[in-house]
């Protein structure tokens, strides 16, 4: 078994305040999205925290895509400790939303 979600999201808050961001997080319930607001240099971003087994598909994308603009963030971005699907990535793609995946995840975590 794995650690909760909150637990994920919490871990990836101190990860981005590691990197000099300033980090909020949305409440659990009724967030609009998103789990965290990143802020560096005056630049918002919505995050998506997506703990999960299998690869995530284009609903987180949809959702960060609402986030940020209902957080008035200028970009969106979602984390997960997993892959994306290719329908996700085009998604992303399209809508200029950053995705992080398990490897780049991981890669983020030894600089930490």
């Amino acid at each position: 078994m794995g650690i909760h979600p909150l637990t994920f999201e919490r871990l990836l808050g101190e990860l981005f305040q590691s990197q000099v961001y300033f980090v909020s997080f949305t409440p659990d319930s009724g967030d609009f999205g998103a789990d965290l607001i990143i802020e560096k240099d005056g630049i918002r971003t919505a995050v998506q925290a997506k703990r999960y087994h299998g690869n995530v598909g284009i609903a987180a994308i949809q959702e960060v895509i609402g986030a940020k603009r209902h957080h008035q963030c200028t970009k969106a971005m979602v984390v997960t400790n997993s892959y994306f699907t290719d329908a996700a990535w085009k998604l992303a793609m399209s809508n200029y939303v950053w995705l992080i995946h398990r490897d780049r995840l991981l890669e983020m975590i030894k600089v930490m």
